[in-house]
């Protein structure tokens, strides 16, 4: 699925392809095959997500593994697809496990960083009537590198 980052209409923002891989480990994945469907995506970046089979606490956001990749080499962070990575997935696999503006998934980086992404309500602007007519934002937690 291609989604544009940082934009709430098509064709505008940042483009990002994201991949969910099922019944595969991202890390395990065929690096030539990633970047082959990297390049052929031929967006400016591609989040490839595999689920974790960590053991996680009942209360705890799902995991996932994620890897991204531009048309021509992998990189070691990306904000832009991490961000559309979540939009997928809070909009189109987390949507039927959990309900509401609470959502949160979190992001184990190959190095082993954990990034962390918070569906939350938009802020009500002065121009708009309700928050009802304002969708809602994804909050992404990155830790500081120093």
């Amino acid at each position: 699925m291609q989604v544009n980052a940082f934009a709430d209409e098509a064709f505008k923002g940042n483009p990002a392809a994201v991949c969910l891989l099922e019944g595969e480990d991202v890390n395990g994945a065929d690096e030539r095959w990633l970047q082959s469907v990297a390049t052929e995506f031929n967006a400016p970046m591609t989040a490839f997500l595999s689920r974790t089979t960590h053991a996680a606490a009942a209360a705890a956001p799902p995991r996932f593994h994620i890897r991204w990749f531009s048309p021509v080499t992998e990189v070691t962070l990306c904000g832009h697809a991490t961000l559309a990575a979540a939009h997928f997935l809070f909009t189109a696999v987390l949507i039927a496990a959990e309900d509401g503006d609470d959502m949160m998934a979190e992001f184990v980086t190959k190095s082993g960083m954990i990034l962390a992404a918070k569906k939350v309500p938009a802020p009500v602007l002065q121009s708009q009537v309700s928050s009802s007519t304002c969708p809602a934002f994804i909050e992404l937690d990155f830790p500081i590198c120093t």
